[in-house]
Order: C-alpha cells, then sequence, then structure tokens
C-alpha cells in the first residue's frame, strides 16, 4: 500500500534500559551468606536479619546502576 508507513518510521527509536548486576538471585546469595555468618557468629535472630539486611543495602549501593559487560572490548 502506498500511504502506509511502519511502526519504526514513526515512533523513536528508544535505548533498552541499562543492565544491572542486582538481580533477585544476587540478593537472595548474598542476603543468605551474611545471614550465614551472623548466626554463626552466635548473633541473636534479630540482629544477625538486621545484620544481613544492612549488608544486603550496602550490596546494592555498591552495585547499583553498574552496567552488566558484555566481554572483552
Amino acid at each position: 500500500m502506498a500511504g502506509t508507513r511502519q511502526a519504526g518510521e514513526i515512533l523513536p527509536k528508544k535505548d533498552p534500559p541499562p543492565k544491572s548486576t542486582i538481580t533477585g538471585a544476587n540478593c537472595s546469595l548474598i542476603l543468605g551468606a551474611l545471614l550465614l555468618a551472623a548466626r554463626s557468629a552466635r548473633l541473636p535472630r534479630a540482629t544477625a536479619a538486621a545484620a544481613a539486611l544492612t549488608g544486603l543495602a550496602l550490596f546494592v549501593v555498591m552495585v547499583a546502576w553498574m552496567p552488566v559487560s558484555s566481554g572483552p572490548r
């Protein structure tokens, strides 16, 4: 058809959102390791949970918005 245009011609192309290293798997591994370490140190349950959550928050702050590399350049 002569008058039709494709969606790519009309809509602007957007970059995909940046990938992050913060995934549910990473968070659960960090949280589990920190909780295990805190309980191994014989900290009370509430203190161990607070320490693990604090460590998880620090992990998230440390790796937030770091793009996942696609390999060496």
